[in-house]
């Protein structure tokens, strides 16, 4: 939508300039005074005005207005751009971080199994050392 507007813009911008003169159709009816760009539909109350719109003055300055407003936009855009990417990148470390602690927790598991394994095997070595130990009395 934004883009649309500057496009409009930049159009006016360019063809208003070569515009050198409109027509304007003052007419009379009935006592009242009206201003059209379509002829009078009496003929006789009609009167052509001529009316010069190229104002370079005014069109130096919507041009530098309209610089402004796309100096602007682009700022805008180019900081959006930068929160974006500043987003994704908080979204990687979280993403990288719960990735750690889940690896920690799995070598805490890891280690707690091998711990039970170990006294798992320690047990069973003396009951093995202890039945060795009577058959050799």
């Amino acid at each position: 939508m934004k883009s649309v507007y500057f496009v409009l813009i930049r159009t006016l911008v360019i063809v208003l300039p070569n515009l050198a003169v409109a027509e304007l159709y003052k007419c009379s009816e009935n006592g009242k005074i009206t201003y059209q760009a379509k002829p009078c539909r009496n003929k006789s109350a009609e009167k052509q005005v001529d009316i010069e719109i190229s104002n370079p003055e005014r069109n130096a300055k919507a041009l530098e207005r309209l610089k402004e407003v796309e100096a602007d936009y682009q700022a805008k855009k180019e900081q959006e751009a930068l929160r974006e990417k500043a987003q994704h990148e908080a979204a990687l470390r979280a993403a990288e971080v719960k990735a750690l602690e889940r690896n920690a927790n799995a070598q805490v598991d890891q280690s707690e199994a091998m711990r039970k394994q170990v006294k798992e095997l320690d047990s069973a070595e003396n009951v093995r050392g202890s039945i060795v130990g009577e058959k050799l009395r």
